[in-house]
């Protein structure tokens, strides 16, 4: 959604990212610790999933089994698109 934004690292308000159209919101448990009580309910027509932040974001030893356990997670979010 945000490829093409000037920083690195956006700031994105929730309603703009709500209203984006994305199929699947991805929270991960740091810098800020999503939990499925705190972050899926900002969107509750879009599909979330709850990964670790440490397999996307970091280097070394956890990016080998990054692509699997993110795969894992994608395939079960934590809800359903509660669409009309």
């Amino acid at each position: 959604m945000h490829a093409d934004h000037s920083e690195r690292c956006p700031r994105i308000a929730v309603g703009e990212s709500a209203g984006a159209g994305a199929d699947l919101v991805v929270l991960p448990d740091e810098p800020y610790r999503f939990t499925a009580d705190d972050g899926p309910q900002a969107f509750p027509a879009t599909a979330s999933v709850l990964v670790s932040g440490r397999h996307p974001t970091r280097y070394g030893p956890s990016l080998v089994r990054a692509p699997r356990l993110l795969a894992e997670r994608l395939a079960r979010p934590v809800t359903s698109p509660n669409r009309p």
